[in-house]
């Protein structure tokens, strides 16, 4: 009996296994080969305190925090150098990245499987990367920590990552990418010229935002280009390049994606790299497959125009309506996808609609427009017909989690970068063919940004509002995971009221705190407050409306 039993042992440890390396099998990528490796020879230079030169590459933090890096070179050499100038922010990342995955997978189990399931979606992410970008993330790959080794090898996280936009957008339901960006031009510009603002709405937590690189790019091959970015990203969400060809990336309605395809930011980084024109972008566009649904909104400042090329994982169309005016938030407007049911559902349920006829109805109020005007809209935390419908809420531009805000003159290839926390900083404006023709193969040596174009800090973090924005988030957090202490609460209660009345989650975060502590009757006056505000989704709403439901019973 004892034999018997230790043969089934035995069966079951070698079928574990055997499925293991078929695993191992179906996921591993092979790194591309490069043959030449001059790269390896030089050796990290510490300039200052969190400055450093790698031969002509370098970078450096400036007076706002913001760093700024220049790199140079074919495709492994410009991702062996950004690997080694960005190696302690770059496992600063994958922290922040890796602890939020514990947060929302606390259970080692399921993390495994997501691990493994992941794997086989993105077996043949590579492929669809392109042996270019491969070679750029190998590059930055031989510079990332080793302590992560155990959820995979180093350029096999780093082809991940380059998903995790994507998946994360489609998983969430783009519950934290509610992006939004507009241009204008002629009478609705102040000197005529085609102007771009975008926030870049993706939130992981607080920390992902905070070491956030502008990078400077001198590819051997495609043109020169800057990019809003952070380490170990080679993908673009924002940027420019110095054929006055502007790229930004907002999410749409998407469905779980069931197979590989090009993350979007690297879709985004080759028209950015190889487009010159509208035409070029669309036709790079054009023969990528995607992940997910996404919104691409490409301007060129030689044509003096803005375009979005609307891309699903199985149709694409170019939004292209000829006025002075384009705006982007998280719907399609093409006359291919418009009316698409996810689409209509979209518009009738999220907050993309709203914030469409928000831009739209601040645009009108403040026109002609400049970069400073553009600044204001983009930091504007009210609703439609300038009504408090809450800090944080996803139905405000300036919903006080973006990674980053961007300006964009393209005719005069200037770029604009809100310093942090989020876009209530100061924005720094970058002048493309000034950082080409002096920073080349030299570590700067005073600021290299325009100062005098300069946009100050905004009044909201300058009054000492963030302060209390940041108290508010800080006892929404505690609450939500507060047992109950009956001593404290009306304190708490009073306070978070005091601190965003206008705002639902204020009332939703007290009865969900009293449900949970089943005191039922208390939870729905504090579910019905929640009501008589502005829902930034349909569902959202449908799950109080369930609460109180589920409170009567």
């Amino acid at each position: 009996m004892l034999e018997i039993s230790f043969k089934i042992l035995l069966f079951i440890i070698e079928f574990v296994f055997a499925i293991a390396i078929i695993i191992t099998f179906l996921v591993y990528i092979f790194p591309p080969k490069i043959k030449n490796k001059n790269s390896l020879e030089k050796k990290r230079i510490e300039i200052s305190n969190n400055s450093f030169g790698f031969g002509k590459n370098w970078i450096r933090k400036n007076r706002n925090n913001l760093f700024e890096m220049y790199v140079e070179g074919n495709a492994y050499e410009i991702g062996y150098s950004a690997g080694k100038l960005t190696k302690e922010l770059f496992e600063e990342q994958e922290n922040i990245f890796i602890n939020e995955l514990r947060n929302k997978v606390p259970n080692s189990f399921f993390r495994f499987i997501l691990k493994i399931a992941i794997g086989i979606v993105n077996r043949k992410i590579a492929k669809h990367i392109g042996n270019e970008y491969c070679q750029e993330i190998y590059g930055i790959s031989k510079s990332a920590s080793k302590k992560f080794f155990y959820l995979a090898p180093a350029y096999l996280r780093i082809l991940n990552y380059h998903a995790a936009h994507d998946i994360g957008h489609a998983l969430q339901d783009k519950k934290y990418v509610g992006c939004t960006a507009f241009s204008v031009k002629n009478n609705l510009s102040e000197d005529g010229n085609l102007l771009i603002g975008r926030n870049f709405d993706f939130y992981i937590n607080d920390d992902f935002c905070k070491d956030k690189i502008v990078a400077f790019y001198n590819p051997q091959s495609g043109y020169k280009f800057a990019m809003v970015t952070w380490a170990g990203m080679i993908g673009v969400v924002s940027g420019m390049n110095v054929k006055g060809i502007a790229v930004t990336l907002n999410g749409a309605k998407s469905a779980i994606p069931k197979k590989s395809a090009t993350p979007v930011s690297i879709v985004a980084r080759e028209i950015l790299q190889y487009a010159s024109n509208l035409n070029e972008a669309i036709e790079i566009a054009n023969k990528r497959t995607i992940f997910v649904s996404e919104l691409i909104m490409v301007s060129s400042g030689n044509e003096k125009k803005s375009i979005i090329i609307e891309k699903t994982p199985f149709n694409t169309d170019v939004y292209d309506n000829n006025f002075d005016d384009v705006i982007c938030t998280n719907h399609f407007q093409s006359q291919k996808l418009k009316d698409e049911k996810s689409n209509i559902d979209n518009i009738t349920e999220s907050s993309t609609m709203y914030r469409y006829e928000l831009v739209k109805e601040l645009l009108n109020e403040q026109c002609p427009l400049n970069a400073k005007k553009i600044a204001n809209i983009l930091r504007n935390n009210k609703g439609i017909g300038n009504t408090n419908i809450g800090l944080g809420n996803e139905k405000t531009i300036n919903q006080i989690i973006a990674h980053h805000s961007v300006i964009f003159i393209p005719e005069k290839l200037l770029m604009y970068v809100s310093a942090s926390p989020h876009n209530l900083g100061e924005y720094m404006a970058y002048n493309l063919n000034e950082i080409f023709a002096n920073t080349s193969n030299q570590y700067p040596l005073n600021e290299i940004d325009v100062q005098t174009l300069t946009i100050c800090d905004d009044d909201f973090l300058v009054s000492g509002e963030f302060n209390k924005y940041k108290e508010y988030k800080a006892i929404i957090k505690e609450l939500q995971v507060k047992k109950e202490q009956k001593e404290q609460e009306e304190n708490i209660f009073n306070r978070l009221c005091e601190l965003n009345p206008e705002y639902y989650l204020t009332y939703t975060t007290i009865g969900d705190y009293l449900f949970n502590n089943k005191r039922f009757d208390e939870a729905i006056v504090w579910y019905k407050k929640s009501l008589l505000k502005e829902f930034y989704h349909l569902v959202e709403r449908q799950k109080v409306e369930k609460q109180i439901v589920k409170c009567k019973v």
